[in-house]
């Protein structure tokens, strides 16, 4: 009897595996919609709460929420995307008619005019051979783009709706007192909005005072090279001196020499370090994460879960420090 049972009940385990692993498989290409669905549902709970204080019907306040982060995020990011792609294109013809010979004349002092106009060369024709790669691959993913769409917005809607139901279910299966996982579910909302919201205004921060000193110094479309350097300040090594330092490059090549210099110097003063003040502020201070760590897990965060890494990185290594914190505090 003994034996039947334990071949029953490992035959249930690898069943139950077996579904497991179906189950991911059928997600795993829609896992990327599914974790941004549950980020912009985590930041907008709060309005989504304000909104249903007053109507108190979920379904509505859900939907007007949806609408909200639609005109907020998605509708800026397109724009965006379909400036930036205009703009490589204008980029692209800009470089194919570039007079390397003006380039290179004042460099002739001790330079090797012929090698260095061949780097220039195949630097130009690299550079418009990714620009219209990369240009081909977006288009052809338009598609799968908007089936993704769908099922985040959908994916919002019920985790809005049924968000609270959701997170009890989770709370009622750890196996701690009940004091213990209301410590537990209060830190983890702490650290996580500490995160979250740290990143989002240090970003936010550094596209501003990039539109600003583009807007100064004389740098057209100064909102769209803010919001590029909003998303590049998320990503750490790169950041926004790949849209700065080329700007005031360019400027200082046209002639416009105190207006490039003083653009640089705004970027390292101001564009370069208030990301650091803001972001220090809101996660260090309110959650006792270290730096490290969070250099850490935006590195290997973009790695593992792409873009959407940038947050998900640092947050799970924060939430594993604040479980190995608390587990040591319970053992005490």
């Amino acid at each position: 009897m003994d034996i039947k049972d334990n071949y029953s009940k490992y035959l249930i385990i690898i069943f139950s595996l077996i579904v497991i692993y179906l189950v991911f498989l059928l997600i795993k290409p829609f896992i990327a919609a599914l974790l941004w669905a549950t980020l912009l549902t985590y930041i907008f709970y709060p309005i989504y709460k304000f909104i249903n204080k007053p109507i108190k019907n979920s379904n509505v306040s859900a939907v007007i929420t949806i609408i909200l982060i639609i005109i907020i995020i998605i509708i800026p990011v397109i724009f965006v995307a379909n400036t930036l792609i205009k703009e490589s294109v204008n980029f692209y013809n800009y470089i194919k008619e570039i007079n390397i010979e003006q380039i290179t004349a004042p460099l002739q002092l001790s330079l090797d005019k012929v090698n260095l106009e061949t780097s220039i060369s195949k630097f130009i024709e690299s550079t418009s051979t990714k620009l219209i790669f990369n240009m081909s691959n977006f288009l052809f993913s338009i598609p799968n783009k908007i089936l993704e769409f769908i099922i985040l917005v959908f994916t919002m809607f019920y985790l809005f709706r049924d968000g609270p139901i959701l997170v009890n279910n989770i709370k009622g299966e750890i196996p701690l007192k009940e004091e213990d996982k209301n410590k537990l579910f209060k830190d983890f909302n702490k650290i996580g909005r500490a995160v979250v919201y740290g990143f989002l205004f240090g970003a936010l921060a550094q596209g501003i005072t990039g539109a600003i000193g583009f807007l100064v110094f004389g740098v057209t479309n100064p909102l769209l090279w803010g919001a590029v350097m909003a998303i590049l300040s998320l990503i750490p090594i790169l950041g926004p001196f790949l849209v700065w330092v080329p700007a005031a490059l360019i400027l200082i090549i046209n002639g416009n020499v105190i207006s490039g210099i003083g653009l640089l110097i705004y970027g390292i003063l101001i564009i370069s370090t208030i990301d650091n003040v803001i972001r220090h502020k809101f996660i260090t201070k309110n959650s006792d994460v270290h730096p490290i760590l969070i250099l850490l897990g935006v590195i290997s965060g973009i790695k593992v879960f792409g873009l959407i890494g940038i947050v998900l990185g640092p947050l799970i290594l924060a939430l594993f420090t604040m479980i190995f914190k608390f587990y040591r505090e319970a053992r005490d």
